[in-house]
C-alpha cells in the first residue's frame, strides 16, 4: 500500500481497550477533504452511524462520499439518510465471490500447523526490534538471533519464519515490501567476506 502512495497506519491494541480507529478515520477523512487534490471520493468501509457528522462535513468541503458495508452490520441511518452519501451503499455480501480468493493447498497446510505466526505478527516483532536498536538498523543475524529466543508453541519464531515464509530475506522481499529496506554489505578489496556469509542489514 505504501508503494502505491497510500498512507498506511498500523495500530495495535492491548487487552480490550478502545482502539479509537473510528476517530482517526473521521479525522483523516476531514483533514484530506481540506487538502487540495488529495481525493475526489471518500469511501468509508463501515456501518457505524458515528461517521455521519464527518461524512456530512466532508461533502460540505466539496468531496463525494460512498459507503461499503455489510447488510447486517450497517446502521439504517447510513443508507436511508440522503445527505450523508453521494452513491448507493455497496454491500460486501454481493461481491464475496470476487473478494474471497481460495487459499492454495500449500497455504492451507501451513495455516493448519499449530503455532503458526501471521505476517502481521512477524512484521510487528521485526519492526519493534529494529526500532529499539540504537542505530535504527540491524543485521539479519541480529534479527535471527532475536527470533530464535521467541517461543511459538513447540518451536521458535525463527523456525516458523523459515518453514512458512522461506526465511527472513524472502519474507522481507515478498511479504514486507516497502516496510523494510534490505542493504547488502559492500565487499571491498581489503576485506574478504566469507562466501558462506549471506547476512544483510
Amino acid at each position: 500500500m505504501a508503494d502505491a502512495n497510500y498512507d498506511v497506519h498500523m495500530m495495535e491494541t492491548v487487552g480490550k481497550g478502545e482502539k479509537c480507529v473510528d476517530i482517526q478515520l473521521a479525522v483523516e477523512m476531514l483533514h484530506y477533504a481540506t487538502v487540495p487534490n488529495a481525493y475526489d471520493v471518500a469511501i468509508l468501509l463501515s456501518g457505524d452511524k458515528d461517521f455521519m457528522p464527518a461524512m456530512v462535513r466532508t461533502r460540505q468541503k466539496g468531496r463525494q462520499v460512498g459507503i461499503v458495508s455489510m447488510k447486517r452490520g450497517c446502521n439504517k441511518a447510513l443508507y436511508e439518510s440522503p445527505h450523508v452519501k453521494d452513491y448507493d451503499v455497496i454491500w460486501i455480501e454481493d461481491y464475496l465471490d470476487k473478494l474471497i480468493v481460495p487459499l492454495s493447498p500449500e497455504e492451507l497446510a501451513a495455516r493448519s500447523k499449530e503455532g503458526i505466526v501471521s505476517t502481521f505478527t512477524v512484521m510487528k516483532v521485526v519492526s519493534d526490534f529494529v526500532a529499539n536498536s540504537p542505530k535504527g538498523k540491524v543485521s539479519s543475524r541480529d534479527v535471527g538471533r532475536y527470533l530464535k529466543t521467541l517461543r511459538v508453541a513447540d518451536t521458535t519464531m525463527l523456525e516458523q519464519l523459515k518453514e512458512v515464509y522461506g526465511g527472513l530475506r524472502q519474507f522481507l522481499q515478498e511479504r514486507a515490501v516497502g516496510v523494510f529496506r534490505i542493504i547488502d554489505p559492500e565487499i571491498d578489496d581489503t576485506k574478504k567476506r566469507d562466501p558462506r556469509d549471506r547476512s544483510f542489514w
